[in-house]
């Protein structure tokens, strides 16, 4: 049944039109005031609001900063959901909402997400939500795939870092942050220092 109401679902997002926004338009506010009703007992209607939301994207109809709760992510294809962060309309507000959803959503895709929004929506805080969630995969047990992506993950940031000034100053930043906080404690480079260095902009690996 899930596989059918997911395929159902994507048809719906390809074939939205004109028609589709200007009726989303018209109810998305009530669809809010619902989801506000249903969030009190632990649920909302967030598969219609994503329908919504790309039908107004689709439209070409600015989104409001209230629908931005409807901003579909991981779960949804990452086109899609590029397409809807595309759309978002204030810059600040954006790096905020999109790092809060890297951060808090439970599957394994939601770095490798944030990586490619990067790469159109820098921010400091996308950033620090991104090399947050490989600190955390890092963890043990690890992996070997896990820290063959990790290591992916960083280069692609260090990649960036090279085009977006913005990202470059977060990761010099931290790089900055973590050699200070642990030279009082040790000498040398363990593991999770190689990790960190990889990612800091200027670096080169030695082999």
């Amino acid at each position: 049944m899930w596989p059918l109401f997911e395929s159902c679902k994507h048809q719906l997002h390809r074939d939205l039109d004109k028609r589709a926004g200007a009726y989303a338009k018209q109810n998305i506010d009530r669809l809010l005031d619902l989801e506000k009703k249903l969030r009190r007992f632990g649920s909302y209607p967030s598969e219609l609001g994503s329908v919504f939301y790309m039908a107004l994207v689709r439209a070409k109809v600015p989104i409001e900063a209230s629908w931005e709760v409807f901003l579909p992510f991981c779960g949804e294809t990452d086109a899609m959901a590029l397409e809807g962060a595309r759309a978002l309309r204030d810059p600040k507000r954006a790096a905020r909402l999109l790092a809060r959803k890297v951060a808090d959503d439970r599957s394994g895709f939601a770095g490798q997400l944030g990586l490619k929004i990067l790469a159109f929506l820098p921010s400091a805080e996308l950033t620090d939500a991104v090399l947050d969630r490989c600190e955390r995969a890092l963890k043990p047990p690890v992996s070997a795939q896990t820290r063959r992506n990790v290591a992916r993950a960083r280069a692609k940031l260090a990649s960036l870092a090279k085009r977006r000034p913005v990202i470059a100053q977060r990761l010099a930043a931290r790089w900055t942050s973590r050699s200070r906080a642990r030279e009082p404690a040790r000498t040398g480079s363990g593991p999770e220092d190689v990790h960190l260095e990889a990612s800091r902009p200027g670096h080169r690996s030695v082999r």
